[in-house]
């Protein structure tokens, strides 16, 4: 009886194991358990020396404008009389002085006043269940990305080392991704198993590039479109609208919108080198967010006549651009190939800013959609692909890479099986069911495609309320812009504030 027990028993114990074996497959097939280094975008907080927070500048637009109005409305006055736009301009200037003066980088592109962030702590030591926020690398976002991998290259051997792991993981959102291309291409991917880039601006953000090379313009109707549809959420943005809305329609006394159209345009000439020069324009983070389309003419806009001045910050800049984000796209292709992991999320149906001369461009109301993911087509905003565009793809057999709202062709990008969009959410917005998206994508032991998942598809809508993504369906929207304001949106905010000021000249006539 003993001896049948302890067969039976034994048989038991046999079969179970077997049992587990068949499990065990199937479930490490799914499971990638490295840890995940996350650089976010350009919000880490920089400190002077006596601890004091400089970057990212507090206050906004709002306070810039209330503290520094009576001295604008004056030189505003001045410049009306003169038509000598450079004395509103230099009066912006010093006004955005008090503010960036603590966080701006000299003519090296080195910073000054002993600022600098707080750097990542030594990275805790666990062994499995990674999440994404674990390994947060902090980086400082005014300086050079190909400097800054020297740092990056030590906190991944740190992250190896605390847990015993031969790989890790990368998430580079926003700016982080030029930092995590930096890191690439300077000591290529044999350390990284998958690279997740969520909204990258490596490619060039558009309200940089276009910034940075003075392409910025009002179109009057453009203008007053934007404000009606897309304008508001804040009292600085609800005042504006209705500003320019009554400015459009009643066009008082010739100073309406296309007045405003013209001081614009030729604030933005004048000003706008020496303006950027004192806030953004030393960073050369922000350089490596200029994309190859307008780098050389922005460069010529801003530095045209002080070369010499800027030369060792133009040698920092013209290094990452030849560097890194000419050669990252390749480079992305060479790693895959190599077996690195790699995928996109990208985001549309949001408007660029109306002072933009893109500000038709479909994208993420910072980023187009060719720049997100190398090299996609976007309809026009609030427009679908065009009938023979839609015709030649059924005739090459890409019409599957099509967004169901016939806004997008993802078959144009570098990667269009490892590329995802979501639809109607702003750059700045990152939702915790897109969190949950990617940490199922990088937990998952092979490369994931725009077909692994079902609850996944290629092109998602973000539905704010319930958290969740859903299938885009065929209809087409207006978008969305709601955000967190970034920086320059709050720089060309101040030109916009020529509203304002126009209006308080009316109350003082009156």
């Amino acid at each position: 009886m003993k001896t049948m027990l302890k067969k039976a028993t034994a048989l038991i114990c046999v079969l179970l194991t077997l049992m587990s074996l068949a499990v065990l497959p199937a479930s490490a097939a799914i499971e990638n358990d490295l840890p995940i280094i996350y650089l976010v975008g350009m919000g880490e907080p920089v400190f002077d020396k006596n601890g004091k927070q400089v970057w990212p500048v507090s206050g906004g637009v709002a306070n810039i404008l209330l503290d520094n109005s009576s001295e604008l409305v004056a030189a505003f006055s001045a410049s009306l009389i003169s038509s000598d736009w450079t004395v509103y301009g230099n009066s912006l200037r010093r006004a955005f002085d008090k503010y960036y003066s603590g966080a701006a980088l000299d003519k090296n592109g080195n910073p000054r006043n002993g600022t600098d962030i707080r750097h990542s702590v030594a990275p805790k030591k666990k062994t499995s269940n990674y999440g994404l926020m674990d390994y947060r690398f902090a980086y400082d976002p005014r300086l050079d990305p190909w400097e800054t991998a020297v740092e990056l290259s030590e906190y991944v051997d740190a992250v190896l080392k605390a847990t015993g792991k031969n790989k890790v993981s990368f998430v580079g959102r926003c700016m982080g991704s030029c930092f995590v291309s930096a890191y690439l291409c300077r000591y290529g991917s044999s350390k990284v198993d998958t690279c997740l880039f969520y909204v990258p601006a490596v490619n060039g953000a558009t309200n940089c590039s276009q910034l940075f090379a003075g392409r910025v313009h009002i179109d009057s109707d453009t203008l007053n479109n934007y404000a009606t549809n897309y304008m508001g959420g804040n009292d600085l943005d609800d005042m504006l609208a209705s500003i320019i809305n009554v400015t459009y329609s009643l066009n008082m006394l010739g100073m309406g919108t296309d007045m405003a159209t013209q001081i614009f345009d030729q604030l933005a000439l004048e000003s706008f080198p020496d303006l950027l020069l004192s806030t953004y324009a030393t960073m050369p983070a922000f350089w490596a967010m200029v994309s190859e389309e307008y780098y050389e003419e922005a460069k010529n806009f801003i530095f045209g006549g002080r070369e010499a001045e800027y030369a060792e910050l133009i040698r920092k800049i013209d290094f990452y651009h030849e560097n890194v984000k000419l050669r990252i796209g390749s480079n992305l292709k060479t790693y895959v190939r190599n077996g690195m992991k790699f995928n996109i999320i990208a985001k549309y149906n949001v408007p660029m800013p109306p002072y933009l001369e893109g500000y038709n461009l479909n994208g993420d109301g910072v980023v187009n959609i060719s720049d997100l993911t190398f090299g996609a087509t976007g309809a026009p905003i609030g427009r679908t692909l065009s009938v023979d565009y839609l015709n030649a793809a059924k005739k090459s057999g890409t019409i599957d890479y099509v967004s169901d709202d016939l806004m997008v062709d993802s078959s144009t990008g570098l990667f269009p099986n490892y590329t995802w969009y979501v639809r109607d959410i702003h750059h700045d917005i990152f939702p915790t069911c897109i969190d949950t998206m990617m940490l199922k994508i990088l937990r998952t032991k092979n490369q994931v495609t725009v077909k692994t998942y079902s609850e996944y598809p290629q092109y998602v809508s973000y539905n704010s309320s319930a958290n969740k993504l859903t299938p885009v369906t065929g209809t087409v929207t207006n978008g969305s812009t709601s955000s967190s304001t970034n920086g320059f949106q709050k720089l060309i905010s101040i030109f916009l504030s020529i509203f304002k000021i126009i209006k308080n000249l009316f109350n003082i006539v009156n």
